[in-house]
């Protein structure tokens, strides 16, 4: 796609429209007079930034004549930065036509166009139309291509932002080749849409798109399908590859992405290739992304969606179906292939309700592949049929070393599939259910005859949550053991007011037959789980079943229950929480466990010795301490105490002293009861606290000393 380019026509804002402007020192004033009456075939036209200032192209002309016609080879480049131009609503900006005589190429750079009713519209026969680093705003349409035979348009690091119809508008062309690379479209529907009226032999569809964004930030009312991306084609050879790109935040009575093929009696190539897309948080009423190709006997046929994220949309987040010529089979070589594939969270935001049957990933017509597929907390809606994972009554399909997996407690069927239906499993494939409320059917086929069946050739895994048992109930094949016409997979609570800390298993055709035990003391058991008591631990046996015991205060459960029946206080661990763990050290005022860099030696031997002077000096000087106090403190009642005692003799002196001490005491003891009665919010001043803190040393309570309380490391108990 390069031009050859004669010479540089200049435009800027100070210039003048006359015969000799162009030029660098005298550049015209309009970019319509340049195109119209400047250039040349080849030409470039250099359009000035001018501080953002923008070139008001469409001001003094009718609707009809609006339009600045480009009918030649041309490249139209923003200079010194991007070029601001600006029209009407009811104006088209450029009008690209073929002059008959040869392919032209057109070519957009650096270029702001907004407030247009079209953009670009593209009218010719044979044109090629480039846009490079080129933003379009705020137009009704920004790109219009119709009824061309043959199209080829290159987009690359462009912006569409805000086009209020359609960001790219392509319609009824014959012949079509689009390539965008890194584009973001902002609030910009692209339709690309070859003929469908007339298919013809050598007609093709060929694109490729690339580290591409397309997002919406409206809300479509009148509008029937605000498709982010839809492709429709009719042709001979279809060739699509989308990489690496993210479609989101769609809504309305469509799809986020569509790709939907007519017949055609001369098809020879089908290609689609969707890698690495992240298709997330869409609210569409429809299928997110529906995917319909057509296949004929014998084109050659390849769809694949590939490495590839689904994240929080609504329930139906893929729709995909095969569109084949009149009945014939399928061959084992024609199917869609879903390869690494994650679904996560889709299907919890839907409004207005969805419709009657809304799967997470539906499979309609065809065969397909689920290799390495990952299904997690995926959340379907409409009748009890609804699944994750529905194939349709036409549909074979083969799962290989896939995961399904739900973590909450909503109600969700992981496979339903239709009664002629056929799955097989190939590889590895685990079901996991870790949380429900209630009974929980996992997957679920009735077959109708011999038309559909499920087959197991590798090795499938289905685990219920701990307090459930596995159902599974099903009808053999005749003389087959891994193949069944009637297959039912569920996880069935255990009876009220009993427990099973195992879970129910199933792998193949085997299950494993749990017992449900009634609730033991220091228990609590609701929906077949045990949770423990507060002040009680427990210990598991040989037949799963536990035993409860009393456990020491401040070691086991602190809660009114606790999740865990041998859950431990302050990180310990054993027997009734009896030890702690490697690299810990036990407290000497505290019951939870403290690792080793905590545990500091001089500091606490420094505290114990002043701690130990302290209490000896009160208690040998006790009597001196009280004489020092009153002595030093003279009142009236002091000395008619002091009065008294000299009255009353030495052994009277004793008895004071004791007195003081029983005072003291006592109002301490009261201080630590009336604290306890008050809720913490209301005493968190420093001097409550003091008091609080002597209120527990006379109450013999244990203080948690928290930085003076673990002298050695690795202290634990040996046995």
């Amino acid at each position: 796609l390069r031009g050859v380019y004669s010479h540089n026509i200049f435009v800027g804002p100070k210039g003048n429209d006359e015969d000799s402007c162009g030029k660098f020192f005298s550049p015209c004033k309009t970019i319509r007079f340049a195109v119209s009456n400047i250039s040349k075939d080849g030409d470039t036209i250099l359009i000035d930034y001018a501080g953002q200032q923008p070139y008001n192209e469409c001001e003094s002309c009718a609707p009809s004549k609006s339009a600045i016609t480009i009918d030649k080879s041309l490249s139209i480049f923003g200079h010194n930065g991007t070029a601001f131009i600006r029209c009407r609503y009811r104006c088209i900006l450029f009008e690209v036509r073929g002059n008959g005589i040869r392919r032209s190429r057109i070519e957009f750079a650096n270029l702001s166009l907004s407030m247009a009713q079209t953009a670009v519209n593209y009218v010719t026969t044979s044109s090629d139309l480039v846009l490079k680093n080129c933003w379009l705003k705020k137009n009704r349409i920004g790109i219009s291509l119709r009824s061309s035979p043959h199209v080829l348009l290159l987009v690359a690091n462009s912006v569409f932002q805000d086009n209020y119809d359609w960001g790219v508008y392509s319609k009824k062309c014959i012949n079509m080749s689009s390539v965008f690379v890194s584009c973001n479209f902002l609030s910009s529907l692209v339709l690309l849409e070859t003929n469908q009226v007339q298919p013809i032999s050598w007609q093709e569809f060929r694109t490729f798109i690339w580290n591409c964004t397309f997002r919406s930030d409206r809300k479509y009312h009148g509008r029937r399908c605000p498709t982010l991306l839809s492709m429709k084609t009719v042709s001979m050879a279809t060739n699509i590859t989308v990489r690496k790109s993210i479609f989101s935040n769609s809504s309305g009575l469509c799809h986020a992405f569509s790709i939907t093929e007519a017949t055609n009696t001369h098809r020879v190539t089908t290609f689609i290739s969707l890698d690495k897309l992240l298709v997330e948080n869409n609210r569409n009423d429809r299928a997110v992304m529906f995917i319909n190709p057509f296949y004929k006997r014998p084109s050659k046929f390849k769809v694949k969606i590939i490495n590839s994220v689904f994240h929080n949309n609504t329930a139906r987040t893929v729709h995909a179906d095969i569109k084949r010529w009149r009945f014939y089979t399928f061959p084992q070589s024609v199917y869609i292939l879903f390869n690494n594939n994650t679904f996560a969270k889709n299907g919890y935001f839907v409004h207005p309700p969805p419709a009657l049957y809304s799967p997470v990933l539906y499979l309609k017509r065809g065969r397909h592949r689920l290799y390495g597929c990952t299904f997690e907390d995926n959340y379907p809606h409409g009748t009890p049929n609804s699944a994750v994972v529905v194939p349709s009554n036409s549909a074979n399909i083969v799962i290989k070393d896939c995961l399904f997996s739900k973590t909450n407690t909503t109600k969700s069927l992981q496979i339903y599939a239709a009664p002629s239906s056929r799955i097989v499993f190939k590889g590895i494939t685990i079901f996991t259910i870790i949380a429900t409320l209630s009974d929980q059917v996992i997957m679920e086929h009735e077959s109708m005859g011999n038309a559909g069946q499920v087959e197991i050739r590798g090795t499938v895994h289905m685990i219920c949550p701990s307090g459930y048992r596995f159902n599974f109930m099903n009808h053999n094949l005749h003389g087959q053991i891994l193949t069944w016409l009637y297959f039912y997979a569920s996880c069935v609570q255990c009876p009220r007011k009993t427990y099973s800390i195992e879970k129910g298993r199933l792998k193949n055709n085997i299950t494993n037959d749990i017992s449900c035990y009634n609730c033991p003391r220091g228990a609590v058991c609701e929906s077949g789980q045990l949770y423990v008591k507060r002040g009680f631990w427990g210990n598991e046996n040989n037949n799963h079943k536990v035993y409860f015991k009393s456990c020491p205060f401040g070691y086991c459960c602190e809660e009114e229950t606790c999740n865990s029946y041998s859950y431990c206080h302050g990180n310990r661990t054993g027997t009734l929480c009896g030890r702690c763990p490697e690299g810990t050290s036990e407290p000497l005022f505290s019951t939870e466990c403290r690792i080793n860099e905590d545990c500091t030696a001089p500091g606490f031997w420094i505290f114990f010795s002043i701690l130990l002077i302290l209490y000896l000096v009160f208690f040998l000087f006790h009597e001196e301490i009280t004489r020092f106090f009153t002595k030093s403190f003279p009142s009236r009642q002091n000395s008619n105490i002091r009065n008294s005692t000299q009255q009353s003799g030495p052994q009277n002196n004793s008895s004071s002293a004791s007195g003081y001490l029983k005072i003291f005491f006592f109002y301490y003891q009261m201080v630590h009861i009336i604290l306890e009665s008050i809720p913490s919010g209301h005493h968190a001043g420093s001097l409550s606290k003091f008091k609080s803190s002597v209120s527990q040393v006379i109450n013999m309570v244990i203080v948690n000393f928290s930085s003076q309380d673990c002298p050695f490391k690795n202290l634990r108990p040996t046995s």
